[in-house]
């Protein structure tokens, strides 16, 4: 039964994959009273991006977005960056933005968030197995992780949960009164292929054999 669900759960994500178009630099994923940003692919990965949506949470904002500002791959991890368009010297501004996140290969089994917002602004962030709503809740499945962080100093706030090939990413993004959130870096560990783990150890057998041999020649 558990392997006719991950069958089925593969079969869809590869499906909503080869729908998607590539992720575009300077997209707007969503804004308040706008239409949301349809399935993308994170150029040079397996990841797919959908279903964003954005909520005024004290409705006190005439205008709200965020976009795609870059994207970039380093070994297992796919870094997407985000502008937004948040703040105000004045009023505390905060929004709740939604989207979904699937991979056609390697499993997610962790997350990295970076505010690089004022210190005062601060990203709180939900993952679920399933569907997360507006407000944070998990409607499906279970949470897999709840991270808060912090702008100033450019520190990383990271949260490892279990194999996962589709995950529901909820941030609660304020700034205060006088602060305000131009950007911050979402980003997706993939697990390495087990190929690699059969590499490193057959490597590590050669090794040993070689000793082995070199000691019975003395």
């Amino acid at each position: 039964m558990r392997k006719a669900f991950f069958v089925a759960l593969l079969t869809l994500t590869l499906a909503a994959t080869a729908a998607a178009t590539p992720c575009v630099v300077g997209t707007v994923v969503s804004e308040l009273g706008g239409a949301a940003q349809g399935p993308c692919v994170v150029p040079g990965s397996t990841l797919t991006l959908s279903n964003f949506q954005i909520n005024d949470t004290f409705g006190n904002i005439a205008d709200a977005q965020v976009s795609f500002t870059g994207f970039s791959v380093v070994g297992n991890w796919v870094y997407v960056n985000f502008g937004t368009l948040l703040g105000h010297p004045t009023e505390n501004h905060d929004i709740a933005l939604r989207f979904d996140v699937s991979s056609s290969g390697l499993p997610i089994n962790m997350v990295d968030l970076a505010n690089t917002g004022t210190p005062g602004s601060s990203i709180q962030e939900t993952v679920c197995s399933g569907s997360v709503d507006i407000h944070g809740i998990c409607t499906q499945g279970v949470q897999l992780a709840n991270i808060v962080a912090f702008g100033g100093g450019g520190t990383v706030f990271s949260a490892e949960f279990q194999d996962s090939w589709a995950i529901s990413v909820w941030k609660d993004i304020g700034a205060p009164a006088g602060n305000a959130i131009s950007a911050f870096t979402q980003s997706y560990h993939l697990v390495p292929e087990p190929a690699t783990f059969v590499l490193m150890g057959t490597g590590f057998l050669a090794l040993g054999l070689l000793a082995r041999r070199r000691r019975a020649k003395k």
